[in-house]
């Protein structure tokens, strides 16, 4: 019964790090598909969002963090 127990609780730790897996990789997905999409609109309404390469890369910054806590931690 104990060895369930203990089993129970390393498959739910796994489980939670894959959930952040997951989720940065399909947060990941969602920017690098808006890499390749063409900017639309004018250029005023360009220069008021930010560039999807650079929402990207914050976005896999962040992520890193995550998963390095996450995998570490």
């Amino acid at each position: 019964a104990e060895k369930t127990e203990v089993l129970s609780e390393d498959l739910l730790q796994i489980e939670r790090r894959l959930d952040t897996v997951r989720s940065m990789c399909h947060h990941s997905h969602k920017r690098l598909m808006a890499c390749f999409q063409g900017q639309h609109g004018t250029d005023a309404e360009r220069r008021h969002k930010k560039l999807p390469l650079t929402v990207l890369a914050q976005n896999m910054q962040e992520a890193s963090t995550q998963l390095e806590d996450s995998l570490l931690g």
